[in-house]
């Protein structure tokens, strides 16, 4: 990686896929979180892998990712003010990946002096066609590419929304999550069940979940059994970033 200015990249190991005739194209890193500040700019590599019976050719292109209305957008690049994905410059434009075989290829990007936007995605863009579930189709895999600038790091949570067992269903617990701050976070959590004697009978866990500022998102988990009929108090607890909030609600089982 190259820098000019200051950054931190952190790359997360996990790859984006796609299944293709009984095979798979791979991307890594799927994501990349960098900390810095505007107007700098910063050079990574990104890695597509072709386990398919086909050769493969993309063309790499850049999208802007804005948040409207709580969700994700994807713009062109130099479609929206401040554009990320407009400084975009790739060491190919265009590659063939041989079946079996990995083609990387380098993604400059330069944040703008002052910009609210704070994603961007590198796209191998498919022009090849597979048959995907029986249908003929081009595959295209991306790499986030997040930026975090300050320290306005905010996560807003709902009340909770708590459904009863059934009996054909367990418990569900829903918490509604809005980033309400500038910056990009990753949440965690978990929520635990305390009976009317303040015992804690179970624990749920939420998937973890990225958020761009503005994007709001439900959670939900559920309890992994039947509870006895009771009051209880479901007290769930969101991580983000090296911070936490607390919401509870009641629970009544008959």
């Amino acid at each position: 990686m190259t820098k000019r200015a200051l950054w931190i990249a952190l790359i997360l190991c996990a790859t984006t896929s796609l299944r293709a005739e009984e095979s798979a194209l791979t991307l890594s890193p799927s994501v990349v979180n960098l900390r810095g500040a505007g107007g700098a700019s910063v050079t990574h590599r990104i890695t597509l892998t072709n386990r398919t019976g086909v050769d493969a050719s993309f063309e790499l292109i850049a999208q802007d990712v804005v948040v409207k209305n709580g969700t994700r957008e994807f713009h062109p690049a130099g479609s929206t003010p401040d554009s990320i994905a407009a400084s975009a410059t790739f060491s190919k434009r265009a590659v063939t990946v041989l079946a079996g075989e990995s083609r990387s290829v380098d993604v400059t990007l330069t944040l703008p002096a002052s910009t609210t936007q704070r994603a961007v995605v590198a796209i191998f863009r498919g022009t090849t066609l597979f048959r995907i579930n029986g249908v003929s189709a081009t595959a295209s895999l991306g790499t986030l590419f997040t930026f975090t600038l300050t320290g306005d790091v905010r996560l807003d949570c709902a009340p909770l929304r708590v459904e009863p067992q059934t009996a054909a269903t367990n418990a569900t617990i829903e918490a509604t999550l809005e980033n309400t701050g500038s910056e990009p976070l990753v949440s965690t959590g978990a929520s635990v069940f305390v009976d009317a004697s303040g015992a804690i009978v179970g624990r749920t866990q939420f998937d973890s979940r990225r958020f761009l500022p503005g994007e709001r998102a439900s959670l939900r988990s559920e309890y992994p059994g039947e509870l006895q009929p009771g009051v209880y108090s479901v007290v769930a607890t969101l991580q983000f970033e090296g911070r936490s909030l607390t919401r509870t609600a009641e629970l009544v089982v008959k």
